[in-house]
């Protein structure tokens, strides 16, 4: 596929996107979800990656 849509706890760190983009980035901060975001943010192979969400963390 071209394009590959998930949530950060399905987001595979074992394959190589040109681009990535991790939205709501503020949830990163979520006592239950936190490790997800921390996970694809760091963990995704990409060329590219673009973070959304709030400005304020």
């Amino acid at each position: 596929a071209s394009h590959v849509s998930c949530t950060v706890e399905m987001t595979s760190v074992n394959v190589p996107y040109e681009v990535a983009i991790i939205d709501e980035i503020q949830l990163l901060r979520d006592p239950s979800r936190g490790w997800a975001w921390t996970r694809a943010l760091l963990g995704v192979m990409a060329e590219e990656i673009h973070v959304c969400g709030e400005e304020q963390l």
